[in-house]
């Protein structure tokens, strides 16, 4: 069925509890300490208004210093894969669960659709279909669209495939691959764009047209974090996806059997992101 290529989506495996936590999320399903891409506490956070021209995006943020409310959530969700510790990222979900502007939409989103992906690691399947449930709303409440609520809508939602019946699949198939489009149109050089299209283009199965594209957003993606990175300036602008998108490349070439590519990108990497608890899952797989 030519609509599955079209999509970038592998719906045998959305289903498979086992591989859950890999819909667009992880890669490969791994368990907590090995996911992709978690404490803070809610007292400190107040209500203030951060200024973005990235995308168009105006962000607002609840936060005593929102100029790195991104990295706050970062900071949660990778203690959270070190530790188990849900918690920072529970207060911060938390404090943006009823967003009220733009930029609280955004940030909202990406707050639950990282505990979303954590409450799946450790076994909570119920409590992170809530938390999709919120992401996906608070990012579809974003207007006009702008790239980087698109790919990250794109992600979120195509996470809540898991949780979606067979029946009301196809229909639920429908926003993701607009978001997945749509992201790029609007900002071709937004690499989270090209990290969500590369995720999809992963989770299709081969016999449906998966993996015709991968590289080629694979490459866009790191290209486009690699430029960020030189012109990245104090604004609390998105940031995230880096290492999501490097530990989607090694998965890859893992389960292409491409040991060398796996091995020069793994140690760059880890030259790179030292202590990143995303790409621990990777240490002394390929010859380090």
């Amino acid at each position: 069925m030519r609509l599955l290529h079209e999509l970038h989506l592998h719906l045998d495996e959305l289903h498979g509890l086992g591989r859950l936590k890999g819909c667009f999320g992880t890669p490969d399903g791994e368990p907590a300490v090995s996911s992709v891409l978690r404490p803070w506490g809610a007292a400190l956070l107040t209500a203030m208004v951060v200024t973005l021209s990235a995308a168009g995006l105006q962000l607002d943020a609840r936060d005593h210093n929102p100029s790195d409310i991104g990295s706050r959530i970062a900071a949660a969700f990778e203690r959270a894969l070190l530790t188990g510790d849900l918690g920072g990222l529970e207060a911060i979900a938390t404090a943006l669960r009823s967003p009220s502007s733009r930029g609280e939409r955004y940030w909202s989103g990406l707050a639950h659709y990282r505990l979303a992906d954590a409450l799946i690691s450790a076994g909570e399947l119920a409590s992170a279909e809530v938390a999709l449930r919120e992401a996906v709303a608070a990012l579809e409440a974003i207007e006009p669209h702008d790239s980087e609520s698109r790919a990250l809508h794109a992600l979120a939602a195509g996470m809540a495939l898991g949780f979606t019946p067979r029946e009301r699949m196809v229909a639920a198939l429908g926003p993701v691959i607009e978001s997945l489009m749509e992201a790029v149109r609007l900002d071709p050089n937004n690499p989270r764009a090209h990290y969500a299209n590369a995720m999809a283009d992963y989770r299709t199965p081969a016999e449906q047209g998966g993996g015709e594209r991968i590289e080629e957003f694979l490459s866009k993606a790191l290209a486009g974090f690699a430029a960020a990175d030189a012109g990245r300036s104090e604004t609390a602008r998105p940031t995230w996806g880096e290492e999501d998108t490097i530990a989607l490349a090694l998965s890859y070439y893992r389960r292409e059997g491409r040991p060398a590519a796996a091995s020069a990108l793994y140690a760059t990497a880890a030259e790179r992101f030292p202590a990143s608890a995303v790409l621990a899952q990777f240490r002394g797989q390929f010859g380090q």
